[in-house]
């Protein structure tokens, strides 16, 4: 053997050795040096350093430095060497991931029917991976697991000789379920490629790509405090590879989760190095990842209400996402133009860009779209605010049917637009006249609010708490006192008296870290709680019955030791009316008040023959008439008999202001907010029953 032939072999060895370690720059430096090594009519070796140049060059996400130098290795591969194929596979990897698909779709002719010509097998395994890639860009995700199955079935039990393509199978088809909404299975898949990175010598990179659509795949499962570990992990490995491209995405995920926890501001700090990630290694813009990361900013600028920044955002993401042929990115992006014109008053406009937004999303039914019943949701809405209630029944209904349809694939029972939905019909019946009806949608959608905010609980920290209640409680909270402000209803107003116990725990739990008293929240019992409730999921997705059943006691019971302590509120109104009718004698009685935008409501409680009486007075919101009004409200609302008289209001309200109504026999007691749960949890309770009128 040749001392050209050695150092060769051994330069090859330095390239693979730096790939496994995933760094990158010193393959270059190793290639080259390789390249200038070789005698000049070499010219399959020295389309060989060309490619893994270029190989290279992509994993870094310099991407046009890589389309350059895989050109070249195209240029010196003997037409019909099998080294062509991998070259053609990678160019259609860059090609995709600058968004020109259908150049993309030309490379991978070319390598397809070269491995089809030359019958091999090798090439046609690294084929069908690059399909895969490029199906997922083109939102073909049934072509996308079939081209992974076919590859699996050609590995067989070869999987030790080719652990790449085995892991690269495996991830797409994952892949590909998860994007059609089949979570548990896409799980399965995502974490026998996660044991399988560890089993076998694979770079940093592909594992790190396992960690993020595991992460994935349990985020839209809600097994937040775990997507966030496989994220953390993906981080790690791709800092190790230098791999930007990827990086990108992954802080487009975490951006994207940290906005359903309503952290806004720790969202948007990741998608702008998303977007930085994105510009340094492509300033045109064509990178498949940079629509998403302009869509989430365009979504956080709309929840700041900064409508010509969202505006400016989301056209900026339309154009890229034009490059990508994907219609369901695109009507997602009409979606939220939708919002953005909806809530500054142009009807007309939010209504087009709802209607486009359909025509795209027709033909991906079949795949499961979630945008589908979204876009017919707001639709509904909008049609309400243009009191069109005949056309708002109409979309209401078509979304509640798609909702259905979905909830269990990749729509959650309490994703925000089901809530919204909910409320939708909540104001539609209201304009019926079907209050019934109306009342019981307008606290579902608050009460459905407030247990998705108890399922992300455990992973909030204080700041995401507010926001969250903020932004996804509070609306239909106000929307429900709205509504008992403008009718006499006993039910409702009970129901009002409940949901104002529940804003005021929420807010005391976000800001002091306290539920009913000022007792710290022990972080054992969260710990316990969080822990046991993750272990009881967990056991349940892999089919483990028995296991399952016997965690889910054990969380029910740190649950209900929470509960007890005061640190969990009630999720069901009659709960809490059971616990407040035991508290109360027949000669006390309570009052709290509630500020409610441009008026205040006052909830008066008191018992009667064993039976709880709950009664609403909206007084106008000036201070002196507030306390003019209560003042007058205790006089008349209250029995001579009454002997103790609780309050509790927003306000500070001196004894000397309310002095006419004390009776010789009264006591009043004024509480600041939060002391009135702190005297209602002194200890558990059992029965009662309102009167309903």
């Amino acid at each position: 053997m040749g001392k050209a032939t050695l150092t060769a072999q051994s330069l090859r060895d330095s390239i693979r050795y730096y790939e496994e370690k995933g760094n990158p720059s010193e393959m270059i430096r190793m290639v080259r040096q390789m390249r200038a090594a070789l005698p000049s009519k070499d010219s399959i070796q020295i389309s060989e350093t060309y490619y893994w140049e270029g190989y290279a060059w992509n994993l870094i996400g310099e991407i046009h430095k890589a389309e350059e130098a895989l050109k070249l290795a195209l240029f010196w591969a003997p037409a019909g060497h099998a080294g062509r194929i991998d070259i053609c596979n990678v160019l259609a990897k860059v090609y995709v991931d600058k968004g020109d698909l259908s150049q993309a779709r030309i490379f991978l002719d070319q390598g397809l029917n070269l491995a089809q010509t030359l019958r091999d097998t090798a090439g046609w395994k690294r084929v069908l991976t690059a399909l895969s890639y490029y199906a997922y860009y083109k939102e073909d995700f049934h072509a996308m697991f079939g081209h992974s199955q076919q590859l699996l079935a050609l590995i067989g039990e070869r999987v030790s000789e080719e652990p790449r393509e085995y892991l690269a199978a495996l991830t797409n088809a994952g892949l590909a379920l998860h994007s059609l909404g089949r979570q548990k299975e896409a799980e399965k898949y995502f974490r026998q490629a996660w044991a399988a990175a560890y089993t076998y010598s694979v770079p940093h990179y592909l594992r790190a790509k396992i960690a993020e659509n595991l992460g994935m795949s349990l985020e839209e499962q809600g097994f937040l405090e775990e997507a966030f570990e496989f994220y953390r992990k993906a981080d790690t490995l791709y800092q190790k590879s230098n791999a930007q491209l990827d990086r990108s995405h992954l802080y487009n995920n975490i951006g994207r989760l940290l906005i359903d926890l309503g952290d806004l501001k720790g969202a948007y700090d990741y998608l702008q190095q998303a977007k930085e990630l994105i510009y340094r290694y492509d300033t045109s813009g064509g990178s498949p990842v940079l629509p998403n990361v302009l869509i989430n900013l365009g979504f956080i600028a709309l929840m700041w209400k900064e409508y010509a920044a969202a505006e400016s955002l989301l056209a900026q993401a339309e154009r890229a996402a034009a490059l990508l042929q994907a219609p369901s990115l695109t009507a997602y992006i009409k979606f939220l133009q939708g919002e953005v014109w909806a809530h500054q008053g142009r009807l007309s406009d939010a209504r087009q860009a709802y209607e486009e937004g359909l025509l795209l999303i027709d033909t991906l039914l079949e795949t499961g779209s979630d945008f589908y019943p979204k876009l017919l949701n707001r639709l509904g809405l909008l049609a309400l605010r243009e009191a069109n209630l005949i056309e708002a029944e109409y979309y209401l209904r078509e979304a509640h049917y798609r909702f259905l349809k979905f909830m269990h694939s990749s729509i959650s029972p309490y994703d925000p637009d089901v809530i919204s939905h909910i409320g939708g019909w909540a104001s539609l019946y209201e304009k019926q006249g079907r209050w019934r009806e109306s009342d019981s949608a307008a606290i579902l959608a608050f009460k459905k609010a407030f247990i998705r905010f108890q399922l992300y609980l455990p992973m909030l920290s204080f700041g995401q708490r507010a926001d969250m209640i903020e932004w996804y409680v509070k609306p239909y909270y106000l929307s429900l006192q709205e509504r008992i402000s403008r009718r006499e209803d006993s039910a409702l107003t009970a129901a009002g008296l409940w949901a104002s116990h529940v804003m005021e725990v929420l807010e005391g739990f976000s800001v002091n870290e306290s539920l009913f008293t000022k007792k710290p929240v022990s972080q054992e019992a969260l710990h316990r709680w969080k822990a046991s409730l993750l272990a009881y999921q967990r056991a349940e997705r892999e089919g483990e019955a028995a296991q399952a059943e016997s965690l889910l006691a054990v969380a029910q019971t740190s649950y209900a030791q929470l509960r007890e302590s005061g640190y969990l509120p009630p999720l069901e109104p009659q709960e809490f009316f059971q616990e407040l009718g035991q508290k109360l004698s027949k000669k006390e009685a309570l009052v709290k008040v509630v500020h409610a935008g441009d008026y205040y409501i006052a909830y008066a409680v008191r018992k009667r023959r064993g039976r709880l009486l709950v009664h609403r007075q909206v007084i106008p919101g000036d201070l002196s008439q507030l306390q003019k009004e209560l003042s007058l409200y205790l006089q008349t609302f209250f029995p001579k008999s009454t002997r103790r008289i609780h309050i509790f209001s927003v306000i500070e309200i001196s004894l000397q202001q309310l002095e006419g109504s004390k009776r010789p026999s009264q006591q009043i007691i004024f509480h600041t907010q939060n002391l009135m749960w702190r005297w209602m949890a002194q200890k558990r309770l059992s029965s009662s029953t309102i009167r309903r009128r």
